[in-house]
């Protein structure tokens, strides 16, 4: 999370990044940065830390191309998974004219409760500690793999 990052797109877009989120707190003029990634060739997104309450999204169109919905505090080590920021994506969803958006989650998803992800609509998890937890990259991608592979099952 940085203020200002519009200088920081070209240098990201030469390095070969594909998607850019950009803190809607951290930045004065989301809908200005926004179109700046998109025209740099990338996907736009507008990440939101849990307290932050959704605006209205269809104002960033077209620009738009995923939400990223935090689900921890962001900067704070270890911080604690907050299950109840996930509705924000299924109430987020519910917005008009916005279908095509991708909606993110990440902090704190683990094998444990990566469904509460899926369940709720998010098309894409980012996951750190739960896959890097007692250095098991591994096994630990493994079994959220099977779990969301068990739920597709029944």
């Amino acid at each position: 999370m940085t203020r200002e990052p519009e200088w920081l797109i070209p240098v990201l877009a030469e390095m070969g990044a594909d998607m850019i989120s950009i803190h809607f707190e951290a930045c004065p003029y989301p809908r200005r940065t926004l179109g700046l990634i998109h025209r740099s060739g990338m996907q736009a997104g507008l990440a939101f830390n849990p307290k932050t309450s959704l605006p209205t999204l269809q104002h960033y169109l077209p620009f738009l191309s995923f939400i990223l919905i935090l689900t921890t505090e962001p900067e704070i080590s270890g911080c604690t998974y907050l299950p109840t920021v996930l509705e924000k994506v299924r109430n987020g969803k519910k917005q008009n004219g916005i279908e095509e958006v991708l909606w993110e989650v990440d902090g704190g998803i683990t094998a444990e409760n990566i469904l509460d992800a899926v369940a709720v609509g998010a098309d894409i998890v980012v996951s750190g500690r739960g896959v890097f937890s007692g250095g098991a990259i591994e096994s630990n991608i493994s079994e959220m793999k099977k779990v969301i592979n068990k739920q597709w099952e029944t």
